[in-house]
């Protein structure tokens, strides 16, 4: 058997020749943080792991090497140091071994499973290799007969990974390349890179994040005779599919499986070449995008298609073969949209604001498509798919935090008063951030039995007023937790366009209603929705100066008095409902798509 062997080569600091690896990196030759007597340079280094049970650890300067022998002893354990050339090397045979490499100190350790099987039985077995490096700058090559390959904190380095059988576990990795050959296992992690390429066979992917600017998978299964459109293999196991929540490209994307499904949560490809689109391809498995941005081609050929579009999405074509496509686009969407099936009809409710070019090759829709969505399936059946069908009302959320219940009040008028315009209304409330505790030496009564708000559902409501009371002419900390909560609602843009009103409460006049609102605006204005305020069209009660109201052109209001004891008065509730009303035939005209005015 061929032994496990780890090199480190440590380079000197040194000028930087042209076309020389370090160049290649964009790392300047000299490096401040690390510029001191006692550290002569070795921040370019180099590992090589090839398999798989015997280990030899070579180091071009004086190094640690630790052993812990476990419940078995080593067999074959020899070291020595040779002066002449500072090499140190130690090796030992028929173990398990785990390898952990940290700047200059190399530490190996045997370990065995629980039911190890006899020693003759076990003498081939392949070795795992886990290689920790915090190190910066380096290249990292790695590769087993069939051993799992495990790393983690690696950051902007080149790295080479090759297993047979073993799966590969990246961690969260961010580098200059990454070039990943996984034969059997599954490759996991989160892969953060220039350029990016992985070649996967039968086990598939699941990565947390995976970005880059050029980025080429290829899932191909192990037995190449299989055929192509097969989702299994010749043994009879299935093609394991890639699952990523998050892939954004910046320049070029192609993700081809010969089988496999193919399922992504978010698609960002808004900056791809517009002549290469970003491509997916499944030789007959399924594709599945929950989110995408920007400029894609999907091809099953035979597998179902299933796609939400986003606001940023702008040139997608889709072609399932003879599977189904179920493609969902909200109303704010522009895209150039191309939906191809072998034979094709199209649903009566089904408008789009440019002219639609049908044909037996497919549909192509220039322009907006007016339902909420679209489904072009096999066997002649097309149905329209509504998150929100064509007749469906617009729908308006009312999100309210309140201790007290002023707020809550409020909140049920302005509901009542979006309802009196025909929209579908849902009341929701924040989530308390205050013990039960706290909230019982506060004497707060309970609170209303009403949804808590799941804040990155937000982007269901077709618009959203939110109530809230003061905490010294802002927002209470409960709320703000909750729009803080968005943000990967503000990474893609989801709420951009989307009207909101707001409302509030103070202690006394003067107490801030005016300053609350105003102060909580960067919360809204930074997803690039639309506010609308009620203003004075409410009425001449507006300009009423006989008695104490709540409420201003920003948005209704209330007074709760020193104690909590005053509850919102009539003309109070009046200016509530009101803008709920208002803000509902708002929401109905963008929608529509008619003027406002």
């Amino acid at each position: 058997m061929r032994p496990l062997v780890v090199e480190q080569e440590i380079n000197q600091r040194q000028p930087v020749p042209p076309g020389d690896r370090r160049h290649w990196h964009g790392v300047p030759a000299h490096d401040p943080e690390r510029d001191d007597e006692t550290d002569p340079g070795h921040k370019y280094r180099r590992f090589k792991v090839v398999a798989p049970s015997r280990l030899e650890v070579t180091s071009s300067v004086p190094a640690e090497l630790k052993l812990a022998h476990g419940e078995h002893e080593a067999i074959g354990v020899e070291a020595k140091w040779l002066q002449d050339s500072q090499e140190c090397r130690m090796h030992w045979t028929d173990q398990y071994v785990s390898i952990d490499i940290r700047d200059r100190t190399a530490t190996a350790s045997t370990s065995a499973p629980e039911a190890r099987p006899p020693k003759a039985q076990h003498s081939h077995t392949v070795a795992s290799i886990t290689a920790w490096i915090p190190e910066r700058y380096c290249s990292v090559h790695a590769s087993t007969a069939g051993g799992d390959i495990q790393l983690q904190g690696l950051t902007e380095a080149a790295l080479q990974l090759r297993t047979g059988q073993g799966s590969v576990s990246v961690g969260k990795v961010r580098a200059s390349t990454v070039d990943i050959q996984c034969s059997g296992g599954q490759v996991t992690g989160s892969i953060v890179a220039d350029k990016v390429q992985l070649r996967l066979m039968d086990g598939g992917a699941k990565l947390e994040r995976l970005m880059g600017n050029y980025v080429d998978v290829l899932h191909s299964h192990s037995d190449q005779a299989a055929p192509a459109a097969q989702s299994r293999r010749a043994d009879g196991s299935q093609l394991g599919p890639i699952d990523a929540k998050m892939v954004h490209i910046n320049r070029e994307l192609t993700m081809v499986s010969e089988g496999g499904a193919i399922n992504i949560g978010t698609l960002n490809c808004q900056e791809v070449d517009q002549a290469k689109l970003a491509l997916i391809r499944s030789q007959g498995g399924d594709i599945s995008v929950t989110g995408l941005d920007g400029k894609a081609d999907l091809q099953s050929n035979g597998g179902d298609v299933k796609v939400q579009l986003h606001e940023g999405a702008a040139h997608v074509v889709v072609n399932s073969g003879c599977g189904d496509i179920e493609c969902c686009v909200p109303p704010v969407v522009r895209a150039d949209l191309r939906l191809t099936t072998p034979t094709l009809h199209l649903p009566d409710d089904l408008t789009f604001e440019k002219d639609a070019v049908a044909s037996d090759e497919g549909l192509h829709a220039i322009g907006q498509i007016r339902s909420a969505g679209v489904v072009l399936a096999k066997n002649n059946a097309v149905r329209a798919l509504a998150s929100r069908p064509a007749s469906t009302k617009p729908v308006v959320w009312v999100v309210f935090y309140s201790m007290y219940g002023h707020i809550y009040r409020l909140a049920q008028e302005e509901a009542k008063g979006a309802e009196s315009e025909g929209v579908e209304v849902k009341m929701f409330q924040v989530q308390e951030t205050l013990s039960e505790t706290i909230l019982g030496k506060m004497h707060a009564p309970p609170k209303p039995d009403i949804p808590i708000v799941d804040p990155n559902s937000l982007t269901d409501a077709d618009g959203i007023l939110f109530g809230f009371p003061t905490r010294f002419g802002a927002p209470p900390a409960q709320f703000k937790a909750m729009t803080d909560a968005t943000g990967q609602l503000w990474v893609k843009n989801a709420l951009f366009g989307k009207p909101f009103g707001c409302f509030t409460s103070t202690n006394s006049q003067g107490g801030g209603q005016e300053a609350t609102i105003i102060n909580s605006l960067s919360n809204f204005v930074h997803h690039g929705m639309i506010f609308v305020p009620p203003g004075y069209a409410a009425g001449d009660f507006m300009a009423d100066v006989d008695e104490v109201r709540g409420g201003s052109a920003w948005g209704a209001g209330t007074f709760a008095g020193p104690k909590g004891e005053r509850q919102p008065t009539e003309k109070e509730l009046k200016l509530a409902h009101f803008q709920g009303a208002a803000f509902a035939k708002t929401v109905k005209a963008l929608c529509a798509g008619r003027s406002i005015v």
